[in-house]
């Protein structure tokens, strides 16, 4: 009898050992506080947004309201000044206007009570096989015309077809203007700014021809009859202006 009371405490003892080990892991420390953490931190998101909705929403509405009005303020006074000034001034104020716009988008969406967000582009610009082009008056260097059209979320204007040259052509004959064409990186291998290559009959006669030595742009030629493209320096102070595109 003793000997089977001793055998059933040792079997008790070890179905308590047992339990205890398989008890364990829900025990554990890890298991206690990682929730605890995660709770703690997600009550702490939510303060802090609480917090910000509280006390710091309010103060970026304002913010956010008045640079919407100021905004279209300069948009406004840019398109009534437009009507008033010769056409190479309506387009200097168009490339502001296309600026600000783009700023406001950027930051805000389509915000802008006064100008919808293509109507700039439609006011001044022209289309072409659903490619939108602005002619921007501007003394601006090659790099300087490509930085602009950037910032406005196009690029200086690809020519890349003879057809698309001679439509370019005809909507802003008369002046001569950037395009977005250049060997500066490899010379004679005259690309676009998407790296395709430039048709060797988008040229004017005896062009390109590099005279100097530094002639690694292109600009659209002024002139009677179809304009096609010269190389032209960086600083080629008769150009007058570029052309910008947005796909």
């Amino acid at each position: 009898m003793k000997q089977t009371l001793t055998g059933l405490i040792v079997v008790l003892l070890l179905a308590s050992i047992v339990a205890l080990a398989a008890d364990k892991p829900s025990k554990s420390a890890a298991n206690i506080l990682i929730p605890r953490i995660k709770s703690d931190y997600a009550k702490a998101l939510k303060d802090a947004d609480a917090f910000y909705a509280k006390y710091a929403a309010p103060y970026q509405k304002a913010r956010d309201k008045k640079i919407i009005t100021a905004g279209n303020t300069a948009i406004r006074r840019l398109n009534a000044a437009r009507k008033q000034v010769s056409e190479i001034d309506g387009i200097k104020m168009e490339k502001e206007i296309a600026i600000i716009r783009k700023s406001l988008d950027d930051q805000f969406g389509n915000t802008s009570k006064v100008t919808p967000k293509t109507s700039v582009l439609k006011a001044c610009g022209v289309s072409f096989k659903g490619h939108t082009y602005l002619a921007i008056a501007s003394k601006a260097n090659w790099k300087e015309a490509d930085a602009l059209c950037k910032k406005m979320g196009g690029h200086l204007a690809y020519a890349e077809t003879l057809e698309e040259l001679a439509f370019i052509d005809k909507a802003f004959r008369g002046v001569q203007l950037w395009v977005g064409a250049s060997d500066a990186h490899k010379e004679g291998d005259w690309r676009w700014g998407d790296r395709k290559p430039v048709d060797k009959n988008s040229w004017m006669e005896s062009e390109p021809n590099n005279k100097g030595g530094s002639e690694n742009y292109a600009a659209l030629a002024a002139g009677k009859g179809p304009r096609l493209l010269i190389d032209v320096d960086l600083n080629y102070s008769s150009v007058v202006g570029f052309v910008c595109e947005w796909e």
